[in-house]
C-alpha cells in the first residue's frame, strides 16, 4: 500500500500535471488509505484475539435471528446483480455465545458470497446437529480450487490472487472469522467447486 501511495503522490507532484490529473490521484490515494487503515484495524482485531483481548460474551441468543438480519443486508449488497439472495431459516435457533460476532462472522461470509457471485443465487440455511446449532451460506459463484481451499482461512491468503486482487480485499476476512468462531466453541468449515460456487457453515454451541 505504501508503495502504491507513494507513486500516485509522485505522480500527482510532477510537472503539467492537470486540475482533474490531480483530483483523480487524490482519489486514488484515499481510497488506498481506507484499505490500508482496514487492513491494520483487522490485523490489530487478530493479534487482540490471538492474545485473548478480545472481549467475546457468552449469552443465549437466536442465531435464526441473527442470520435473517444478515440475509436482509445481503439483499442489499446484491441489488443490481442476477443474484437471488435466499433464506431458510427455521428458528428459532438457540446458541450460546456473541450475536454481534456472529453477525460479523455471517457478514464476512455474505460480502464474501455477493463479491464472487456474479449471477446465480445466495442461501442461508439453519442446521442443527448434536448440540451445535449452524448457518450455512452457500452461492453458485466462481468457487475455490482445492489448491486454495486447504489453506483459504490463513491470513492474507486469498484463491487466485490476481482475480482477488480485481475484487478487493487482504485476505484477512476469513482469518477473523474462524478465530471469531473458535473464540465462542465454534467451527468454520468450506466446501468449493470451481465454477459451481461455495458452501461455508459456521457451527456454534446451541444454547437449548
Amino acid at each position: 500500500p505504501l508503495t502504491h501511495l507513494r507513486a500516485q503522490a509522485q505522480w500527482a507532484l510532477a510537472e503539467h500535471r492537470s486540475v482533474e490529473e490531480m483530483r483523480e490521484a487524490l482519489g486514488e490515494i484515499a481510497r488506498e488509505v481506507d484499505q490500508t487503515t482496514k487492513m491494520i484495524e483487522d490485523m490489530l482485531l487478530i493479534a487482540r484475539g490471538e492474545n485473548q483481548q478480545l472481549a467475546v460474551a457468552a449469552r443465549l441468543f437466536d442465531l435464526a435471528e441473527v442470520a435473517q438480519d444478515v440475509e436482509e443486508i445481503t439483499e442489499a449488497m446484491a441489488a443490481g446483480r442476477d443474484v437471488a439472495v435466499k433464506a431458510v431459516l427455521d428458528g428459532p435457533a438457540p446458541a450460546l455465545g456473541d450475536a454481534d460476532r456472529t453477525r460479523q462472522i455471517l457478514l464476512n461470509l455474505a460480502s464474501n458470497a455477493v463479491r464472487y457471485t456474479a449471477r446465480g443465487s445466495i442461501t442461508f440455511e439453519l442446521l442443527r446437529s448434536d448440540g451445535m446449532v449452524g448457518v450455512a451460506v452457500s452461492d453458485t459463484g466462481v468457487g475455490i480450487g482445492a489448491e486454495d481451499l486447504q489453506r483459504v482461512f490463513e491470513r492474507f491468503q486469498r484463491a487466485e490472487e490476481s482475480r482477488s486482487r480485481a475484487h478487493g480485499g487482504a485476505g484477512l476476512g476469513l482469518t477473523i472469522a474462524r478465530m471469531l468462531a473458535e473464540l465462542q466453541a465454534g467451527t468454520i468449515s468450506v466446501e468449493s467447486t470451481p465454477k459451481e460456487g461455495s458452501r461455508f457453515v459456521l457451527w456454534l454451541p446451541a444454547g437449548d
